[in-house]
């Protein structure tokens, strides 16, 4: 009873009574989905928003591979002063293949930065200085590698799922807005 009046707060944003008895389901012939359905499920043509009822919606996702996992970016999702709903997908990634991934990464930022010396040679500068984002990657990568292989820590493949609700079409943007924030700042 108590998930289902949960499922039902999802679908119905605008509020309302959840009145379920599991004694009702036989003689209506009615299933559980019928008592938490929303009024109507709209999907827009472009495929980033829905409507629920009156309200407009919108899912996001991140996906962190990370060593440690910290409640902090949960805690700052749902500090959020907005209708905000957060499902974490947690799966452990064996050693032996986080380590693969890891040295794999390696390779690609190498190779970036051989194409970014090799541009900055054609456009005639220093093919020592590259962007920083690569040596900080690198620098990170390389700390991970690091971790993995002497302190035998595990790595982690998070999914983060965001749904933002709002009544109204502008709301609901500058809600998502403020929520990549959150994301940018912990990937």
């Amino acid at each position: 009873y108590e998930r289902l009046k949960m499922l039902h707060g999802i679908f119905h944003p605008e509020g309302g009574q959840f009145a379920f008895d599991f004694s009702w389901l036989a003689p209506s012939g009615l299933s559980t989905k019928d008592f938490i359905a929303p009024t109507s499920f709209t999907f827009s043509k472009d495929g980033k928003t829905f409507r629920i009822g009156e309200y407009s919606g919108a899912m996001s996702f991140l996906q962190i591979l990370a060593p440690e996992l910290t409640d902090r970016m949960l805690a700052e999702f749902l500090d959020l002063d907005d209708a905000v709903t957060v499902n974490l997908h947690i799966q452990s990634i064996d050693q032996a293949t986080a380590i693969r991934n890891i040295k794999r990464k390696m390779s690609d930022l190498q190779k970036m930065k051989i194409e970014e010396q090799k541009k900055a040679v054609r456009a005639g500068y220093d093919m020592d200085i590259i962007p920083t984002d690569l040596a900080t990657y690198g620098e990170e990568a390389q700390n991970l590698l690091q971790d993995l292989q002497s302190r035998n820590e595990r790595m982690f493949l998070v999914t983060v799922l965001v749904q933002n609700i709002a009544p109204k079409r502008q709301k609901l943007f500058s809600d998502i807005m403020a929520a990549s924030g959150i994301a940018q700042k912990y990937n």
